[in-house]
């Protein structure tokens, strides 16, 4: 039976290219789908791996021994940052992986797996040190794992990624032939299931080479840092086992936890991807992907698959009429909707016939097609995430060898103009339930991703107006919403004052194709995301325009207004009425814009907001934390009787101003009112200037747009109250009328920083020049941040 050596395979290819005279200066490197371009990087002769560092520079390890750095620019240094001059470099073997810490911006650490050659052996090694200088230089080498066998020269995996818990996750394969019997070879060696060597296995251990809790043999076992144990005992460094060339472990960057996928070459019949598990076995070598060693899917052999992990998705060789395939490489798990199609998929690259494939619905239906087909193989590939979005850069043999980077030719494109269907507000995220994405409480400086379901956004939406709720913060921080397949803005959407808060902020942003969206935590904290409506794209329309309102309170609980009680009784409701009132018109309203404010409430609790003739939903609007003052934004429907209803857990006093409303189909169609999305833009930030703090009991005012040549602008942005001088409240109004009875967001503590989205109709006053302003009023000193996420037109 037939045992693949990559690198060999790979020798044979790159002579193949070369005789046909192939340029390293080619534009197009491989035959990308419509509204992507391939575009050279630099050549580097035989890369293996890739990795980024966190100031936009690129690492990439050669097969001969060295290290390369390519600065966020794109040109590569002059000379290597580092040559090995104990690399062995025959078959498989050479400089296989790199990776950097995850604080690398604090202690410079990289990593790199190397087939050396110690005590006269060639054995493979995991070894730390410091990139510095410029040119960058790496320093001394700390050993972390050492002597892993490489018998064969083939089958090293040599593969490593940090996950999100801090630790480092290393792949090794079988050695090709067994290092206790080097007479058992391919499908008879049996390495993989020996638990006392180190080959066939993904390692896990510390940043400094430690043995970290809930390894698979923790209890009882000794590090192997001969590679093996030869009294027999488990080897510590093991996280999982029964796989035979772990060539590529790909991270799911998109959670907040730690997951990866493996791609396993196989022998002669099946390549697989695995889910990697803690404490799994994969099989190998008594299993090859889903069947028995030897065997083709179908299998056909009836005997369960006890005790071993069953891939995600496997697949048989030479499968393809166009060539041969039968060797997976390398992997990604891009952004929902990079590739154009709607959710998750997975990219990998085969070596035999230089393909990457798209699988959609991975470990389910496993719809494979051909994403690009390039002209050498792929040995490694990774997202990359620049200013303009999400590339992908990948690593080829082609032409002697060279990085590349396959990217949409015109970034992410904001959509155009859209009307609003609202909904009763509809949670799609809990991760204290596990609702919209399975990962715990998400750890702090962490990215949760989840999918907006299209039983609740359709995929033809173009934008979704959200209620995010950070609840159990660990201590102080900040929470920022955006669409998955863009670059975190810099502005946040909510923030935790202290350890325990809950805090909620409603915000609109545009959605990709894929429906996915990212939530972001500073302080470890569960998330919580609730749909209030969404927009859907047209040129005009007679519902779903908005139309913005003077500042107007409806309700006021403490003077009577709007409620026959003084104050809501704790689990009490109030049905509101708010058509006829405050600027809204009596008849042909769908939904309405306002601002609620808790006062004072007798204890931490929640108000939930929702249409009168609607059940109350699970979903929540504010959560006021006992005798503070909350305030926040809410889109809701009104019911047929123009009225909309207030559930509070706790005893409090309740606010409602009105901002705007929305028309329904009575309305005559135009395009007046259509929502415009854009990227976070920041209009202004105090902090900056300290002439521009305002004080106690002032008016400022603000340019609503960075449009100078518009005069006049219904915006939609977050407005953060920051460094709070005193308990107090900011109101924004436009200009030319008095200030209103009326605040947009609420403080109750100096050193405070909160924020709430706001809805404010701006104007040219005459003395401004160009463009449209509103005044900005604030009872207590503090800085202001103002952040736009989107317009009415």
């Amino acid at each position: 039976m037939r045992s693949r050596r990559l690198v060999v395979a790979l020798s044979v290819v790159v002579a193949g290219l070369a005789v046909a005279g192939l340029s390293r200066n080619d534009a197009v490197a491989s035959n990308v789908p419509g509204g992507f371009t391939d575009s050279l990087i630099t050549a580097i002769t035989e890369p293996t791996s890739i990795g980024r560092l966190p100031d936009g520079r690129t690492l990439v390890t050669a097969k001969a021994g060295t290290l390369w750095v390519i600065g966020a620019d794109g040109v590569k240094q002059p000379a290597p940052a580092l040559t090995l001059g104990d690399a062995c470099t025959n078959s498989e073997r050479g400089l296989l992986g790199v990776t950097a810490d995850p604080n690398f911006a604090a202690n410079s650490r990289v990593y790199l797996y190397a087939t050396r050659t110690v005590d006269g052996v060639c054995q493979n090694r995991v070894s730390r040190y410091t990139l510095s200088g410029s040119p960058a230089s790496l320093g001394a080498e700390t050993v972390l794992l050492d002597k892993i066998p490489s018998p064969a020269g083939n089958h090293n995996g040599g593969d490593l990624k940090f996950g999100k818990d801090g630790l480092l996750y290393v792949t090794v394969g079988d050695g090709g032939c067994a290092a206790f019997d080097g007479t058992k070879c391919a499908a008879s060696n049996p390495a993989a299931q020996r638990t006392s060597i180190l080959s066939g296995k993904i390692l896990r251990i510390t940043a400094d080479g430690a043995i970290p809790p809930g390894n698979m043999f923790n209890s009882g076992s000794l590090r192997c840092n001969t590679g093996q144990n030869v009294g027999g005992e488990p080897c510590a460094e093991i996280y999982a086992m029964g796989l035979r060339n772990p060539f590529r472990i790909v991270p799911d960057l998109q959670i907040s936890g730690t997951r990866f996928l493996i791609n396993d070459v196989g022998q002669d019949t099946q390549e697989e991807v695995d889910d990697l598990v803690g404490g799994g076995n994969y099989g190998w070598n008594q299993w090859e992907g889903s069947c028995l060693t030897g065997q083709k899917k179908p299998c056909g052999n009836g005997i369960p698959h006890a005790g071993f992990i069953d891939p995600l998705y496997s697949y048989n060789h030479y499968n393809r009429p166009s060539g041969e395939c039968g060797a997976i490489t390398a992997g990604v798990l891009p952004p929902a909707g990079w590739t154009g199609k709607a959710g998750r998929t997975y990219l990998y690259a085969d070596l035999l016939c230089s393909t990457i494939f798209e699988v959609a619905d991975l470990g389910g239906a496993n719809v494979v097609t051909d994403f690009a087909t390039a002209t050498g193989p792929v040995i490694d590939m990774q997202m990359v995430l620049e200013p303009g979005g999400w590339a992908m850069y990948y690593a080829t043999f082609d032409n002697g060898g060279e990085v590349r980077r396959i990217r949409p030719s015109g970034g992410f494109t904001l959509p155009g103009p859209g009307r609003l269907v609202p909904i009763t507000p509809t949670r799609v995220l809990d991760t204290r339930g596990n609702l919209g994405a399975s990962v715990g409480k998400p750890q702090a400086d962490s990215t949760t991703t989840f999918h907006l379901p299209e039983s609740v956004v359709p995929s033809g939406a173009t934008a979704v107006a959200v209620n995010v709720t950070g609840v159990l913060p660990v201590g102080p921080g900040f929470v920022t919403v955006w669409p998955s397949w863009l670059p975190r803005p810099i502005s946040s959407n909510l923030n935790f004052a202290y350890a325990g808060e809950t805090a909620a902020n409603a915000a609109v942003l545009p959605i990709s194709a894929g429906g996915d969206v990212n939530v972001y935590t500073y302080s470890s904290a569960h998330l919580i995301v609730d749909v209030t409506g969404y927009w859907l794209p047209t040129a005009t329309s007679s519902a779903g325009r908005f139309t913005a309102t003077d500042p107007s309170r409806i309700l006021d609980t403490r003077s009577g207004v709007g409620a026959p009680q003084a104050r809501i009784a704790a689990q009490g409701r109030i049905d509101l009425r708010v058509t006829g009132r405050g600027g809204v018109p009596s008849a042909g309203v769908s939904a309405v814009a306002m601002v609620i404010t808790s006062v004072l409430a007798a204890a931490p609790g929640y108000v939930t907001v929702w249409p009168t003739d609607k059940p109350i939903p699970v979903a929540s609007s504010l959560n006021p934390m006992g005798a503070d003052v909350r305030a926040n934004l809410v889109i809701v429907p009104v019911s047929a009787g123009g009225q909309v209803s207030l559930f509070s857990w706790s005893q409090t006093d309740l606010l409602a101003d009105v901002a705007g409303w929305f028309t329904d189909n009575s309305a005559s169609s135009s395009s007046k009112g259509l929502l415009q999305t854009m990227s976070p833009t920041r209009l202004i930030d105090t902090r900056s200037d300290p002439l521009s703090r305002l004080p106690a009991d002032r008016s400022g005012w603000v340019r609503a747009d960075l449009d100078t040549s518009v005069n006049d602008r219904v915006v939609v942005y977050n407005l953060t109250a920051v460094a709070t001088g005193a308990p107090g409240f900011m109101t924004a109004y436009p200009f030319g009328i008095a200030r209103p009875q009326a605040s947009n967001v609420n403080f109750e503590a100096a050193g405070q920083n909160r924020a709430a989205l706001a809805i404010t109709k701006g104007s040219n006053p005459g003395f401004a020049g160009s463009g449209a302003y509103f005044q900005l009023y604030t009872s207590a000193a503090t800085d202001y941040i103002i952040d736009e996420q989107a317009y009415f037109l």
